[in-house]
């Protein structure tokens, strides 16, 4: 495995990690209780703090493991697909965007418009990850 495809599949590990250790002290919070009165903000600051942390801690582990292929310049095909794979995550995130767009315009509580974006944007960057391991592996 390559030093990008370690890299994506670490973004994707942390992501997924951070997201659902938010969501398992979010949830019981918001469970019973009114959503306005939830303080959501210092966890989803702790959760994506955490998130960037063991992304590069993660980075660096690899590129430790791999100096050579970390400092190596991309090619035309990994810049195709980090394009291609951003290209497919960007569209997830327009469809969370506008999710989000008109959960405000019908006055949803602040508590469900901030945790929809936040996970859509988890869920578009998975998604690209996803997409860009796929092309590593199919060979684009």
């Amino acid at each position: 495995m390559s030093f990008r495809e370690k890299s994506i599949l670490i973004t994707i590990v942390a992501l997924l990690v951070a997201s659902a250790a938010y969501a398992a002290m979010v949830i019981p919070l918001a469970s019973g209780s009114d959503v306005d009165q939830v303080v959501y903000q210092p966890l989803m600051i702790v959760a994506v703090v955490v998130m960037v942390i063991v992304i590069v801690a993660g980075h660096v582990v690899a590129a430790i493991a791999q100096p050579k292929d970390a400092n190596a310049k991309p090619d035309e095909r990994e810049k195709l697909i980090e394009w291609r794979g951003q290209a497919a995550g960007g569209y997830v995130l327009a469809v969370g965007a506008f999710v989000t767009l008109t959960l405000s315009m019908a006055e949803v509580p602040w508590f469900w418009i901030a945790n929809v974006l936040a996970g859509m944007w988890v869920l578009a960057e998975v998604f690209a990850g996803i997409w860009k391991l796929a092309l590593f592996r199919r060979g684009a």
